[in-house]
């Protein structure tokens, strides 16, 4: 059975030619990168059916240098990702939307002339199990 994370994993990364991590980047990575992970799992059973159709909450977290790098990312990774239904590797999905997008809090570290921008994105997807 496949799961819409390897999915996620490899859209993000073919859109963007950067990595992606499920649930925290290392600490060795280099920007830009986007960090996913599942918030919620909501799913419904019908009685005598085989199949079921699950439908996930996926945050994504896009990070760069410069508000404009992690913006032109956080595009490339919407069009990968918003309306997307048909089969992606190991699984299939019937649905992805995105419901939230926003900016987060720069990040100044200790030297850093330009700040580590942040783009939060919100997607519902439902795939089949």
């Amino acid at each position: 059975m496949g799961y819409p994370e390897s999915w996620i994993r490899e859209a993000v990364e073919t859109a963007t030619g950067r990595p992606a991590h499920p649930m925290a980047a290392p600490e060795s990575a280099a920007l830009p990168y986007v960090i996913f992970g599942r918030t919620a799992t909501e799913r419904e059973y019908s009685l005598g059916g085989t199949k079921t159709y699950p439908l996930g909450t996926f945050s994504l977290e896009i990070y760069g240098l410069g508000y404009a790098t992690v913006k032109q990312l956080a595009d490339q990774v919407r069009v990968a990702l918003h309306q997307f239904n048909r089969a992606g590797p190991g699984v299939t999905i019937s649905s992805s939307i995105l419901s939230d997008e926003r900016d987060g809090e720069p990040i100044f570290f200790d030297g850093q002339a330009i700040g580590t921008y942040l783009v939060e994105q919100t997607y519902k997807i439902r795939w089949e199990e």
